[in-house]
């Protein structure tokens, strides 16, 4: 591990445990849920059909309306929507074994409601999902995308 690396792991963790010095304003809303965080999240199937929200007795959404599916963008991100729009704290999304087993990962970024989430392929780079070449490297009948979004109810 580099020096530089430590001294970053140093400072993330002194932020942490002084409860965070810098306080980052937030944009006003009405539309927000109460103080405090929100774990949002649900299974994404990405069939050759297109990306759809997996939900049965074994797979549940929050925070997350199951009846409006993910899309592509124009740019070739999988994106999809929160109900509630709130600051965000974390977002992970997490390829299941079928897409990891494929050299699949995934990176996301969120801005209130917006989630959008980048597709990797070991040897081949950034993926736009749009292009059917790159879609059909991740497809399939049990490639499921789990997606935990954590927001924070506190704007006022």
């Amino acid at each position: 591990m580099s020096f530089k690396n430590v001294i970053a792991g140093f400072a993330l963790a002194l932020s942490f445990a002084l409860g965070g010095i810098v306080a980052q304003p937030q944009p006003a809303s009405d539309t927000v849920v109460a103080d405090g965080p929100q774990t949002l999240g649900g299974c994404i199937r990405l069939y050759a059909t297109g990306p759809e929200w997996h939900v049965d007795a074994d797979h549940w959404i929050e925070g997350i309306d199951p009846t409006v599916d993910p899309v592509i963008d124009s740019s070739g991100f999988l994106t999809f929507h929160t109900i509630e729009k709130n600051a965000v704290v974390s977002i992970s999304p997490s390829p299941d074994e079928t897409l990891t087993a494929r050299g699949i990962s995934v990176g996301g970024s969120n801005g209130s409601y917006l989630v959008r989430l980048r597709f990797y392929k070991e040897g081949v780079g950034p993926l736009k999902l749009n292009n059917p070449a790159h879609w059909d490297y991740i497809e399939g009948e049990f490639s499921n995308l789990w997606i935990i979004v954590v927001q924070d109810g506190a704007w006022e």
